[in-house]
């Protein structure tokens, strides 16, 4: 470690999980606070993923090939979340098929799997490899207790693993076997971390220990809180190529490393591949809202189809892709809908609270919904169904509108054409806001981001 690099990202709030990206020196962690993915440096922090839905998450894990963020959300019934790098999609590559998942650990060199605990079929935990995209998951080790510490070491194709009440460090290798005693001398080891053949762990007092290959240089180095997680790295040493390494293996969102070091592409959501097995979704749209009705235009072919009709006066209109949902707020109702993509299935989201909802976005990463009411100077985040709401605290707020959301970088953008009118952007918490302009304007109205430039 390099002695700049001592302090990757001081004052980390509500840090429970966490691994590193080495390249951009920054930590990537699950804040319990702001419930959200967060990753930063010592300068700044940003969201990269929050979705209210999420109520718990026990592993994150960095692909420091692909740059994808893996995490697993779910103590008692668990599924396996990926990030993409620019945070712009999301995936769940397993569903709540998987018991108390943790623990996650990639080999995106070389294998292209990853590793992780859970409470098995067999009814007794187990150490299970699977996919990087989450499929083909298979027990290679059953347990006789839940684990304390479980880690992988990349360079020497070693697994090893500790269990509740015993003072022993077990290794083994990926693909199942030859597993034995490595370390006896220890009390009650939990967290271990495992790089190049040297191996960390932390015991019930608090003390963390690390040896080298040769186990006989064991050595304590600080006593912090046991329930420390350890992650240990040698940026000079780290690295690695995979068939995701060009070119992002020629997928438009999510390239998987596999066994076979073929790629194999994946989209957020539930977008399907196209039939090249490398594009996501059909040909882009452009909705063009209007009082009663909602046209959808097709940008390569230039055909027209309205898509919503017999609506009360529609001003904003807004698309979940992963869903297949259009949003649409109605000023003269005074509420905020959805229907299918062919207009089918119309649900009210949003009922009480509204009187002018002129402003809308949907969140289509962290899978929230950020709307407006010009009228009542107020500026909320809900859930995407309009079960949980909360109200934004905004200094200076008071005609918002045009909004626009950037989770790429953690930003909401929104105009306000009040008595003296700005655009300005936050953190999408409601944190941090930072006006962008406010010489000049007379009555912003609306805003849109270009995310690739």
């Amino acid at each position: 470690m390099a002695d700049d690099d001592s302090q990757l990202a001081p004052q980390l709030q509500g840090l429970t999980h966490f691994d590193f990206d080495f390249e951009a020196k920054e930590t990537v962690w699950y804040n319990t606070i702001k419930k959200a993915l967060v990753r930063g440096n010592t300068t700044q922090n940003r969201i990269i993923h929050r979705d209210l839905n999420i109520t718990d998450v026990t592993s994150v894990a960095y692909d420091w090939i692909t740059g994808n963020v893996y995490f697993i959300e779910g103590s008692e019934r668990s599924r396996i979340g990926v990030i993409s790098k620019k945070g712009s999609v999301a995936k769940f590559t397993t569903e709540y098929g998987l018991r108390q998942a943790k623990m996650l650990q990639l080999h995106p060199s070389g294998l292209g799997l990853m590793y992780f605990v859970a409470f098995g079929a067999s009814e007794t935990f187990e150490i299970l490899q699977s996919n990087l995209d989450g499929s083909n998951i298979t027990p290679i080790y059953s347990l006789p207790s839940e684990p304390q510490g479980f880690a992988l070491d990349t360079h020497t194709g070693r697994l090893f693993y500790t269990l509740a009440d015993q003072n022993t460090i077990m290794v083994g290798d990926v693909d199942g076997n030859g597993v034995r005693e490595y370390i006896t001398t220890v009390k009650r080891p939990g967290s271990l971390s495992a790089f190049d053949g040297t191996l960390a762990w932390v015991e019930s007092d608090g003390k963390i220990w690390v040896s080298s290959p040769s186990v006989s240089n064991v050595g304590q180095i600080l006593s912090p809180d046991p329930d420390t997680e350890l992650k240990l790295y040698n940026d000079e040493k780290f690295g690695g190529y995979n068939e995701c390494s060009d070119d992002n293996g020629g997928c438009e969102q999510f390239c998987f490393a596999t066994p076979e070091q073929v790629p194999k592409c994946g989209c957020g959501g539930q977008t399907p591949l196209d039939a090249d097995l490398q594009s996501c979704g059909a040909d882009p749209l452009l909705l063009v809202s209007g009082t009663h009705e909602v046209t959808a235009v097709n940008i390569k072919t230039k055909e027209a189809q309205v898509v919503l009709s017999n609506l009360t006066q529609a001003v904003i209109v807004d698309y979940d892709l992963q869903n297949g949902k259009f949003y649409w707020t109605d000023v003269k109702e005074n509420r905020i809908y959805r229907s299918d993509m062919n207009g089918q299935n119309r649900e009210l989201v949003i009922e009480n609270g509204l009187v002018t909802p002129d402003g809308m976005a949907v969140d289509w990463v962290n899978r929230n919904l950020y709307l407006s009411d010009s009228h009542n100077s107020r500026f909320e985040v809900a859930s995407l169904d309009g079960k949980y709401r909360k109200s934004l605290y905004i200094e200076r707020l008071r005609k918002p509108r045009g909004i626009c959301v950037d989770p790429v970088n953690g930003y909401v953008y929104w105009a306000d054409w009040g008595a003296f009118p700005f655009i300005a952007k936050m953190e999408l918490d409601g944190e941090n806001m930072e006006v962008l302009a406010e010489i000049g304007l007379a009555w912003p109205n609306s805003l849109t981001i270009d995310l690739e430039s």
